[in-house]
């Protein structure tokens, strides 16, 4: 589906749009336009769409659209995006390497829902009213925890629609404020199969850099190469890693690659890929080692050659795993 047939097939009419498999592929604007197209629908002032025709007249779409995306990598997100869409991230399921297990909890979900659905479509719509009351208390008690406008209509509206649906009585200002509190609203606003991780980090670890000694001499060496001679006590490798958005760290008896949410030098590093634009972050947090490691966000800034950004902690189990005998 293009911008264009969603746009022509809304017609002006305020609708739901659910899209699936969005899928980011490099050197493709498709899903870029498909995005774009939905920001229009975010607010009431967002101008029309015109394009012209082949017989020299101007045609306006005015997109009112709810539109919902599914992807096991969701698009790379621009700033004014990533202010109007909100990433909710699914857990696997239970059991899922059993495949027909997994197969009957989905059966079992889906007929819940569709004989759900009449009753709680009749419930939000009876609820209406309670509806705007409980956006009301998520916009109060979002602005008294310093967040924008924005983020109160987008996280706001869908967690007052939550507890719309759970709730016969609209919330309290407590109640709001607790389950803010209890969400990093980043990771909302901002599926990995283990071969996108392992392409993923195997593209990092084997991108090579040119590295100009002091005493003379240039040479290209790995990503996974710098970082095992940095974790060696080489400083000048460290500092090199950093200027590319990269680290290393040990705390106690781990030690870990950091991985910069947002730089430009990683932005190099993973250009024309499936992982540009910041989105090598998203397959980077979901890590997993065979024991059970996972990468880490903790909410606390690192500097990368004076450049301060957060960053995902990457065990190093999990790069030993790839195969980077140079850690060894």
């Amino acid at each position: 589906m293009t911008e264009a047939g969603i746009r022509m097939g809304l017609d002006g009419a305020a609708k739901a749009v659910l899209l699936d498999e969005i899928e980011p592929k490099a050197g493709s604007n498709k899903v870029r336009n498909v995005v774009e197209l939905s920001r229009l629908a975010s607010t009431d002032e967002q101008g029309a769409v015109v394009r012209g025709s082949t017989e020299g007249l101007s045609r306006a779409w005015h997109i009112r659209g709810c539109f919902y995306f599914t992807s096991v990598i969701h698009a790379p997100l621009s700033p004014a995006d990533k202010k109007r869409i909100c990433v909710i991230d699914l857990d696997s399921l239970p059991g899922a390497d059993d495949i027909g297990a997994v197969r009957q909890v989905l059966v079992a979900a889906r007929e819940k829902v569709r004989l759900m659905a009449p009753g709680l479509r009749a419930r939000m719509i009876l609820g209406y009213g309670r509806l705007l009351e409980n956006i009301a208390v998520y916009d109060l008690a979002m602005g008294g925890l310093g967040q924008s406008v924005r983020h109160a209509d987008q996280l706001g509206t869908i967690l007052a629609a939550h507890d719309t649906a759970l709730y016969d009585e609209v919330v309290t200002l407590d109640h709001a404020v607790a389950r803010i509190e209890g969400l990093d609203i980043e990771n909302y606003l901002a599926g990995d199969d283990e071969s996108a991780h392992a392409d993923c980090l195997a593209h990092l670890l084997s991108s090579m850099l040119s590295v100009d000694f002091v005493t003379g001499g240039t040479t290209r060496v790995t990503i996974g190469e710098m970082a095992g001679k940095a974790f060696e006590g080489g400083d000048y490798y460290e500092a090199e890693l950093r200027r590319h958005g990269l680290a290393t760290r040990e705390t106690g008896d781990r030690r870990f690659l950091l991985v910069a949410r947002r730089h430009r030098g990683l932005n190099d590093i993973f250009a024309n890929t499936d992982w540009e634009r910041g989105a090598w972050s998203q397959l980077f947090a979901r890590l997993k080692s065979a024991d059970g490691k996972l990468a880490e966000t903790p909410r606390i800034n690192v500097s990368f050659a004076g450049a301060k950004a957060r960053a995902v902690w990457i065990p190093f189990e999990i790069i030993e795993e790839q195969g980077q005998d140079e850690f060894e």
